[in-house]
């Protein structure tokens, strides 16, 4: 999404916003919202404008993202560069439901986009990295489940785009295209490319040109490996969510 001319997306994660929303969310939206405006010496506006200011700096630091950092990725735009193209801009966010509708709060039109994936194939690829890697396999099961869960208002949500990973994989145009009229945006072909050439950080390795398609479909099952206990227990703790999700157990 990057690539999008109408684009300015983070390069970073940005972890804060959950904290940050759920202070909006207390501030604005919650039953409480009463008291805490009224304790606060600053109107509401400011307030909501000044949490704003939290959340986008906190993910493009305070050149406001005017400034590009050629070390971190081929782009050499920046929000000076692309000036008045800009339509919107993002970042990569991991709100509760209290928290994402103090976003909402703090943004009006704010949009959210909610990319999930198979259990099987997360939990296998949270073993080659190296900060997952150190999880037994039952946390590395609780993680992934633990965040399906969390997550899962998205899909009840009405105005949320909600994209399923295998779908993307095997038609990354399609879905983009998708996305991009969610966004009001006009399609470009640019992320769909890159996207089919490209592998980020495949089990915790560097990128490499590649197509991803091509590359998954040939592998083994996620789950070959897997011995007859740590299929039991994914079954026992991530059996739920992944029927909430309409994905098959093939064991």
């Amino acid at each position: 999404m990057r690539l999008h001319p109408n684009l300015l997306v983070a390069a970073t994660e940005g972890p804060s916003f959950h904290a940050l929303g759920e202070l909006a969310y207390d501030f604005g939206v919650g039953e409480h919202r009463a008291y805490f405006q009224s304790a606060s010496r600053l109107p509401v506006d400011d307030v909501r404008s000044q949490i704003r200011h939290l959340c986008y700096t906190s993910v493009f630091g305070t050149g406001l993202g005017l400034s590009y950092d050629p070390r971190r990725i081929a782009i050499k735009e920046s929000a000076y560069t692309r000036g008045a193209r800009i339509a919107r801009w993002g970042a990569k966010v991991f709100p509760g439901e209290r928290s994402a509708q103090g976003l909402r709060w703090l943004y009006p039109g704010a949009k959210f986009v909610y990319i999930f994936r198979n259990g099987i194939d997360v939990v296998q690829s949270m073993s080659k990295f190296s900060n997952f890697a150190k999880l037994s396999f039952a946390d590395r099961c609780r993680f992934w489940t633990d965040r399906a869960n969390t997550y899962e208002y998205l899909r009840r949500w009405d105005d949320v785009c909600v994209i399923r990973f295998e779908n993307f994989l095997d038609d990354n145009a399609g879905v983009l295209k998708a996305l991009y009229d969610y966004l009001g945006l006009p399609d470009s072909r640019a992320s769909s490319d890159f996207a089919s050439s490209q592998m980020i950080h495949p089990s915790d390795s560097p990128a490499s040109m590649q197509n991803p398609k091509q590359a998954i479909s040939g592998r083994q099952p996620a789950h070959a490996a897997w011995t007859e206990q740590d299929r039991d227990t994914f079954q026992e703790i991530c059996g739920s969510a992944m029927k909430a999700l309409a994905y098959d157990i093939p064991f």
